[in-house]
């Protein structure tokens, strides 16, 4: 497993800064690279620019490339490779971290430790937890302790768990804290301006926010006291000013601690009275955003529920949910009607305007005309970096150059999708418009996974693609209705479970009772003695058939049943959350639900129960929150536990793009909520689905049916229904 995307629960303020003003460039940027990670049937290589196949695809998982070297799985280890593809560190890791400052961390032996860049071990490996290196510094756990520890693995500073240090250097100096102080580390791990503050910000300008009792100060690199504490809020220098605040009004310092703009902005956080950049600053009045001068002349005069930093003349502005651009002037350099707006990079920004993206330039002129659909967790960092654009829709890659030309693959088709619909009592396929795509003529249709869908026909099973091609016939006696996940799917012929790949070849012969799917480069099996255990791509069992229940694998972790108790194994097949559950699911969004006793609650990765089993039912975590039943009826917690939509529901399902199926009585009608608990699609319908991108589908008048996100009807079933499609299926 590579642990890559765990950076991005490891940002340092200062990153999170940047990336919540999305003008500002810097420290968000991809490292120049012009390789590029593509998945071709169900292996990973790299392409250029162009398109053309660099380094063919022949690895389980690949990441991008940093310092000029690319991390790859093959089976369940890890290695690197360089820009012609040479394997120049082996596969020896059963976890990596991406190279940082020089260095790589990894787990060999159940224990982290650092490597060089060829794969040199720098210190036995013997930490139990790493995180990323920052300043030559890294924090580590051991057991129940931890520190900081430099380049060599030694430890320069001892640390609790609880203690506070993500070692995000600013102007050479790091905030930490211990035993609720704060103070300052310099680059070599020392302490170099004591703990004996309440709060204390980064440093910027030479110069830091800081709290002693109640009251704001600034000290210096020194940890003198420059500005002494007077303020009851303070935020960072930019341009040779702060935002601070005085009673409950934001106002501006300059370095000498004069009052340089007096305080009358609104907010109770520093977002009232925003960082000056070029000469521009937005604050807030009356609840409304303008933009101020460094003499607080109001040159933008409130009008706006939000104004971002200025950045090369542009400003975002939002009303309601609608988001543009503006220039120094306050005139409009787009209108205020797109759903998001991403920061600009290699001069384009993009755009999401309905459920399609396209780009726009610094004038506000739209390059790239909105066309593509993106899966949720894509569309944050959707841009140009190295002169493209990576695509991801439907779990699949795709990349676009600046002229709008999707040049990888090159019959893509990304922001197709199809919804399985049923019509006379045959099955086929509906557009996001209600077109029909793919004409009734299965006995089952399901949703398409990775470009492929399974369909019934004749009493068998086979596959299909996009372009309505039947590319696998149908011959199975049953397909899994997972569909296909990391290149291979489940089928059964004769009673026996194997696995295809995407070309229909049998690559894990028929041998199981039953399979799940894979994940991680393993998937769950049960052998025909009713045991569970875990093979690879290649079919090998590389976890014995040991368990009573198994289930598929998430950040490295997955259930495994003994003795009617549940637990979590590694991908070695060690037990590393003991087995003392009645019930455990697979994690989701960092947590996974549990039951002990009667009562249900959540654990993180190691083990902890950071929601306390106090529910009758819990859900899954699906986009921050999930599902919880108090006294018999359903509202939603947050990661926290917290109840944010009180249990007033009889029946509910999880969220998905926004919004979540309810029902306020027995055998009542659904309606649909969003993330706040309010009524957006109040038409009521029999049943409700879970939204798929723009659709949902809905029991209405006792037809199966689609809505799209107003509640509008896309698609119903009619006596006679005139195809829109193109024709019956094509044998490939």
């Amino acid at each position: 497993m590579c642990v890559i995307g765990t950076f991005a629960r490891l940002l340092t303020p200062l990153v999170l800064l940047v990336l919540a003003f999305p003008w500002v460039s810097g420290s968000a940027e991809k490292e120049a690279t012009t390789l590029f990670p593509i998945r071709q049937a169900e292996k990973w290589g790299f392409i250029d620019q162009t398109g053309r196949i660099i380094i063919f695809p022949n690895f389980d998982e690949v990441y991008d490339f940093r310092e000029g070297l690319a991390p790859v799985r093959r089976g369940r280890k890890w290695g690197y490779i360089d820009h012609s593809g040479k394997l120049v560190i082996p596969l020896q890791f059963e976890e990596v971290y991406g190279l940082a400052e020089g260095l790589i961390l990894a787990r060999l032996g159940g224990k982290w430790g650092f490597f060089d860049r060829t794969g040199k071990m720098l210190h036995r490996p013997r930490f139990d937890k790493v995180y990323r290196f920052s300043g030559g510094l890294a924090r580590v756990r051991i057991g129940p302790e931890g520190g900081v520890v430099d380049r060599t693995g030694q430890i320069v500073l001892k640390l609790r768990d609880q203690d506070y240090c993500p070692l995000s250097f600013a102007e050479g100096l790091a905030v930490f804290s211990m035993g609720g102080k704060y103070g300052y580390l310099g680059p070599n791990g020392k302490i170099a301006i004591p703990l004996r503050f309440a709060e204390a910000l980064d440093f910027s300008e030479g110069l830091a926010a800081v709290r002693l009792a109640e009251q704001w100060g600034y000290i210096d690199r020194t940890g003198k006291m420059v500005i002494p504490p007077k303020f009851t809020g303070a935020a960072a220098f930019s341009e040779g000013l702060a935002p601070v605040k005085m009673g409950n009004k934001w106002g501006y310092s300059n370095r000498e601690g004069e009052i340089a703009i007096p305080p009358q902005f609104d907010g109770d956080t520093y977002r009232g009275a925003g960082a000056f950049s070029e000469g521009l600053a937005p604050v807030r009045m009356a609840g409304k955003y303008g933009v101020i001068d460094r003499q607080g002349n109001l040159i933008i005069p409130p009008q706006f529920d939000y104004v971002s930093e200025f950045f090369q003349g542009l400003a975002r502005v939002s009303i309601g949910n609608k988001h543009g651009l503006i220039d120094v002037k306050g005139e409009p350099v787009t209108p205020v009607h797109f759903d998001k707006i991403n920061r600009f990079s290699e001069g384009l920004a993009a755009v999401k305007l309905g459920d399609k993206w396209g780009f726009i330039d610094q004038t506000g002129t739209m390059t790239i005309s909105p066309q593509f659909t993106l899966d949720k967790e894509e569309e944050s960092g959707f841009g140009f970096a190295n002169g493209l654009a990576r695509i991801g829709a439907d779990h699949q890659w795709s990349y676009l150059d600046r002229t709008g030309k999707i040049i990888w693959p090159k019959t893509a088709n990304p922001s197709t999708t199809l919804y399985p619909m049923k019509q006379q009592g045959k099955e086929g396929y509906i557009d996001e418009k209600g077109q029909v795509r793919i004409p009734p003529q299965f006995e089952s249709a399901w949703p398409f996974s990775e470009g492929l869908a399974r369909v019934g026909m004749h009493g068998k099973y086979g596959f299909i693609n996009l372009r309505r091609e039947m590319v696998i016939p149908p011959r199975f006696d049953l397909a899994s209705g997972a569909g296909f996940r990391e290149g291979r799917t489940g089928v059964q012929l004769n009673g026996r479970w194997g696995y295809i790949d995407a070309g229909g070849d049998p690559v894990i012969p028929p041998q199981f009772a039953g399979v799940g799917s894979f994940s991680q480069g393993l998937a769950p099996v049960r052998n025909h003695q009713g045991h569970y255990g875990f093979i690879d791509l290649k079919g090998n069992v590389v976890i014995p058939f040991q368990f009573e229940e198994a289930g598929p694998f998430n950040k490295g972790l997955a259930v495994g049943g003994v003795n009617r108790r549940y637990g979590y194994i590694d991908p070695t097949g060690q037990m590393v959350i003991n087995p003392r559950f009645e019930e455990a699911r697979a994690f989701r969004e960092g947590l996974a639900t549990v039951k002990l006793g009667t009562k249900y609650g959540c654990i993180d990765p190691s083990g902890t129960l950071v929601i306390p089993p106090r529910f009758e039912g819990l859900g899954e975590f699906c986009e921050g929150l999930a599902l919880a039943k108090v006294r018999g009826k359903w509202g939603y917690i947050d990661r926290q536990g917290r109840m944010v939509i009180k249990p007033r529901y009889y029946d509910a399902g999880p969220f998905s793009s926004g919004l979540a199926k309810v029902s306020l009585r027995i055998g009542g009608a659904y309606v649909y909520i969003d993330r706040t608990g309010r009524v957006v699609i109040p038409f009521t319908y029999e049943m409700g689905g879970e939204f798929h991108g723009k659709l949902a589908e809905v029991l209405w008048k006792g037809k199966w049916c689609y809505i799209d996100r107003t509640g509008r009807l896309v698609w119903q079933p009619q006596e006679e229904l005139k195809m829109k499609g193109q024709g019956q299926i094509k044998k490939q």
